[in-house]
């Protein structure tokens, strides 16, 4: 994985205490949460879209349909 954080690691690496505590409180406060990793982030993202992946694997694999098939698509829930 890789680590590109959105700002400036430098700020929190300092020898004044106060400082650092200071500059990562302003972190915790950004609209953006630079320091959530989104690569291991949990449930910041709903999995719907990945887990298709895995749904149209399966039925290719199935032999019941191709990457040209044609699904029904109702606007209900069930």
């Amino acid at each position: 994985m890789v680590s590109k954080p959105g700002f400036d690691a430098n700020l929190l690496s300092t020898h004044n205490t106060g400082d650092a505590s200071a500059n990562y409180k302003k972190l915790l406060t950004r609209n953006d949460a630079p320091l959530i990793n989104r690569a291991i982030g949990g449930d910041l993202y709903a999995p719907g879209s990945v887990f298709k992946l895995v749904v149209a694997s399966a039925a290719i694999e199935s032999g019941k349909y191709t990457a040209q098939s044609k699904l029904p698509n109702p606007r209900t829930f069930t």
